[in-house]
């Protein structure tokens, strides 16, 4: 029997690239493991936005920089 269950994971907002990509897991039970998964892997939270390590990187004056040509609209 299958049985469809609900899961969270988190995206990131630019690229749209899982936090849980490489890992033996595609979803955790509630938001908060989803978002402790998103910080192991180095996601930040940048005006309210879940940005993953690939599309942000820190400026000379360590100010978060977007790689918007990482953006994906789907």
């Amino acid at each position: 029997m299958i049985k469809e269950l609900k899961t969270y994971t988190v995206l990131c907002n630019n690229c749209k690239q899982s936090a849980d990509e490489g890992s033996e897991y595609s979803g955790w039970g509630d938001e908060s493991q989803a978002y402790e998964v998103a910080e192991n892997a180095d996601y930040i939270v940048h005006e309210g936005l879940d940005i993953c390590p690939d599309c942000y990187s820190y400026g000379e004056d360590d100010e978060i920089i977007i790689n918007e040509s990482r953006y994906k609209t789907k």
